[in-house]
């Protein structure tokens, strides 16, 4: 596959007004600062969301038995852990079922079952149900009611369940439809207060809406939804919530891990927080996930945490023998092909997702990888560089295929071993070699522009992500200063100088650069502060580096 560097203009302004010039951000203002409670969409848009209202607050009324479906990650849980708080407001403390990482994803009969043993006539799913036809009509035969909630893309039919709320609906009138599992129960819930009778409305605190934030600010940056539109004000408000957070479990965490609240960032949520809580979905369950968020018992979040953060180092040291497998495995391969697909009986199925994801980055081509979940089975993960969309990839495979659900970039599957060569044949016979992955930058810079004011300005227009992704820079025709090969030759540390202005910069993974080092060199990356011992310092994170003046297919990564 083609890498191709595509430059942005050369920045002629301060670092935030280019960004804000070059993406048409016209409401700088209100981008920044989103209004809460003004920005929010009407939940009743939402198609279904009456009829879904209305019977909520029926089972509520004639005490009905409640049940909740999740989802094992860091959506569908603080999308269970919501709405199994409201509802207990009001008295109707749900059966919660977040099924465990080996039932796999999904609305399955067998929790129909379960739940059926407690009487429960009514069940709302979150961040699930929206393709599992069969399970909603098994839950009618047998009386119980069902209200999809879900974010993924729905079929041509949609269940026949009493409700089926989802942002995605091709009839539906939302004005965004990029909200996830989380955002969506919010909305619900946001439609439920809103219509709660006289009897009920001093049952739920005044601000209960805004501090439920810290949940959906979790998902919305762990689901990797755009973070744009009413994402954005989510997330904005969730993590001001999340500082201020009235959750033990959560201020126990932080304690444990020695992260200050006050400083607290997205990406201490993106890389600190939900990495640790996914694991636990990724190793087993995420019942003390739940217990964590949901939970006031000081000792029962005490065990939450513990229990998290002793299964998030299990899961660190099989990741790490997982990726070192793979790469072998790719090692004896005599060539890499437009697709990575690589399956193991020894690899935990909980962490396909994380190998998928790295080796993707990596190699920059679609990678598939799978363990063997008995003797028949594989199931695993699939990850691929923005522009491959993996639903089109998959297409000509869907026969072999016994399940399929995810995104443009990032799926899962399940399929019979004997399938596997079927699968590799059609996937890595598409004609991915002639596509390129373009790499374009924001804007070329000079190190006098890399300045602790301007980058402190440019991070107000944080949350980065989909949709509004992190800047990238280009220094060009540059040298590195001071070079030092850190962890045995894997990373890289220098700076870069321009007459008497210096910025540092760390290249991880810089393998790839050491014939080049010594050469005038086009960088590309990110910028950020980094805090060292009370002193900051601005610090450019290289994503790749080419030799000045060859061709943009020279970029190395």
């Amino acid at each position: 596959m083609n890498l191709r560097w595509q430059h942005g203009p050369k920045v002629t302004t301060s670092l935030f007004d280019h960004v804000i010039t070059t993406r048409g951000i016209t409401q700088a203002t209100e981008f920044i600062e989103p209004r809460w409670p003004n920005d929010l969409h009407d939940p009743f848009l939402l198609p279904d969301m009456e009829k879904a209202v209305t019977r909520i607050l029926q089972a509520v009324e004639c005490g009905e038995s409640i049940g909740i479906v999740g989802d094992y990650d860091m959506d569908g849980t603080p999308a269970a852990v919501l709405l199994y708080q409201l509802l207990g407001c009001l008295g109707a403390y749900p059966a919660v079922i977040l099924p465990t990482r080996m039932e796999g994803y999904g609305f399955q009969q067998a929790f129909v079952d379960r739940l059926r043993q407690k009487n429960v006539s009514l069940i709302i799913t979150v961040d699930c149900g929206i393709r599992d036809h069969a399970t909603v009509d098994y839950a009618a035969e047998r009386g119980i009611d069902v209200v999809v909630t879900d974010h993924h893309e729905c079929s041509e039919t949609l269940p026949a369940a009493l409700a089926v709320i989802n942002p995605k609906r091709v009839d539906s009138g939302y004005p965004f439809r990029e909200l996830s599992g989380t955002a969506v129960a919010f909305k619900l819930a946001e439609a439920i207060i809103g219509r709660l009778p006289k009897a009920h409305h001093n049952d739920v605190p005044k601000q209960w809406l805004a501090w439920s934030l810290d949940l959906v600010c979790m998902a919305t940056i762990s689901d990797m939804v755009p973070l744009v539109d009413e994402n954005r004000l989510l997330a904005w408000y969730g993590l001001r919530v999340f500082r201020q957070s009235h959750r033990p479990g959560l201020r126990r965490l932080l304690e444990a891990i020695e992260l200050d609240p006050s400083t607290f960032s997205y990406e201490d949520i993106a890389y600190k927080i939900i990495p640790k809580c996914n694991a636990s979905g990724r190793m087993e369950n995420m019942e003390a996930v739940f217990t964590l968020l949901a939970s006031n018992d000081r000792e029962l979040v005490d065990r939450a945490v513990r229990d998290i953060l002793t299964r998030s180092t299990q899961s660190q040291m099989m990741l790490a023998a997982m990726l070192d497998a793979a790469e072998a495995k790719l090692h004896d391969q005599s060539t890499l092909g437009s697709v990575i697909l690589l399956a193991d009986d020894t690899w935990h199925p909980g962490l396909t997702g994380l190998v998928a994801g790295r080796l993707a980055e990596k190699h920059h081509r679609p990678v598939g990888i799978f363990a063997g979940i008995d003797a028949t089975t594989y199931r695993g993960s699939m990850r691929s560089p923005k522009g491959i969309s993996l639903p089109q990839l998959l297409a000509p495979a869907t026969d072999v295929l016994g399940a399929f659900g995810g995104h443009e970039q990032a799926a899962g599957l399940s399929l019979l071993k004997q399938h596997f060569p079927v699968l590799q044949e059609r996937l890595t016979a598409q004609p991915l070699d002639s596509q390129s992955i373009i790499l374009t930058t924001d804007g070329e810079v000079t190190v006098s522009q890399l300045t602790l004011a301007d980058i402190e300005s440019l991070t107000r227009l944080a949350p980065w992500g989909i949709g509004h992704p992190e800047p990238l820079w280009s220094l060009q025709n540059v040298r590195l200063d001071g070079v030092r090969w850190l962890k045995d030759g894997a990373h890289l540390k220098a700076s870069v100088r321009e007459g008497t202005d210096c910025v540092s910069l760390i290249y991880f993974n810089a393998q790839s650069v050491l014939p080049i080092v010594d050469t005038s060199l086009d960088i590309y990356g990110t910028v950020s502060i980094n805090e060292f011992r009370g002193k900051r310092d601005v610090q450019f994170m290289v994503k790749g580096v080419r030799p000045h003046g060859e061709n943009e297919n020279a970029l190395r990564l």
